[in-house]
Parts: C-alpha cells; structure tokens; sequence
C-alpha cells in the first residue's frame, strides 16, 4: 500500500452487504479496493483526505449500496468527506454545510442510509434530500472533539464518544431521516 516514505495504511472497511468487498485508505489519501476478501488490491483513487496523525482517516461501506464507500478526513484545505456510488472509480466532495474541519468518524444509519460525522467542533448529520451537512449539537452539547460515531439501533440514536466531554446520545428518526429534537 505504501507509496512513499512513512505511508501507512490508515483504516479498512469490510462491506457489510458483500464480505468479498474490502476498501483500504493510505495516510496520503489513497484509496483502494479488493473484490476478493483482501486478497488482491486495485488502486481506485488519489488525493483524497488524510486522516488525523494520532487517529487515522474515515472509512465506511455502506450497509445501503454495495457499491458506496465514504472517506473522511483533514478538510482545512480541501473537501473532509468524499463519497463514490460505484465501487471507489470516482469520489465527489460531501462538503455543502461542512466547515473546514477534521472529521474523525463517520456512521451511517443501516436502515435509511443516513450519515452522521464527528468532528474537531461537532457532530453533523447528512441531509439526504440536499447532500449538506447540518450540526446537530444544538446548545446543549459541548464543541469539542467528536472522536467516535456508533449506531445504537435498537434505541434509534446516533452515539459520539467526545474528548473528555463524555458520551451524547442523539435521536434519530429514519421516517424524518435526521434527528429529532
């Protein structure tokens, strides 16, 4: 996977609909794919974010699409959060209401397909209906580092581990695709 010096491979996502298909992201953004369970490898993009030196880049397969992969990183120069509909031969930018930022952590909702993002200030939530980000903290919840994002479905929230800020739970409702208050 390593290209140059001090590049490492940074996250890997097995597809939750297709356990053959593996995407890998590299420390400098580069983007590959295995049809085969990680037996063999195809470089599939370059230039895409790179993660956080201490935690790595965002990486999911969508549970919705087989061919749908996020990638989700530095966003202070470029886009932090890129997606690709066919199997990683081309990403677009996420980046319409996404401040420049890193993002740490990226979820997606198995049902509706909807994305949450934690980042250096936020926890965000992708509007389906207009592909822009929307802050979902609201004035109760701390701006600190949103390290981690899980689904907890079978109480429909959306949980983010935070920087010594502790854990915040959000309600999701998939009929509204978003949160609710």
């Amino acid at each position: 996977f390593s290209e140059s010096n001090g590049e490492y491979l940074s996250a890997m996502a097995f597809s939750p609909l297709d356990h053959d298909r593996v995407y890998a992201v590299t420390s400098e953004g580069r983007v590959f794919r295995s049809n085969d369970h990680g037996e063999t490898w195809d470089l599939q993009a370059r230039g895409l974010p790179d993660g956080s030196y201490f935690y790595g880049t965002a990486l999911i397969a969508s549970a919705v699409d087989v061919d749908t992969v996020y990638v989700g990183g530095s966003g202070y120069s470029n886009p932090a959060v890129y997606v690709s509909h066919d199997g990683g031969d081309h990403f677009e930018a996420l980046s319409d209401g996404l401040p420049a930022t890193l993002v740490y952590s990226l979820v997606e909702e198995p049902t509706s397909g909807t994305l949450f993002a934690g980042t250096e200030t936020s926890a965000l939530r992708l509007d389906p209906h207009t592909t822009a980000w929307v802050d979902i903290t609201g004035t109760g919840a701390p701006i600190t580092l949103y390290w981690s994002a899980e689904i907890v479905a079978e109480s429909g929230m959306v949980r983010f581990g935070t920087y010594v800020r502790g854990i915040w739970d959000y309600v999701y409702d998939t009929e509204l695709d978003g949160c609710v208050d």
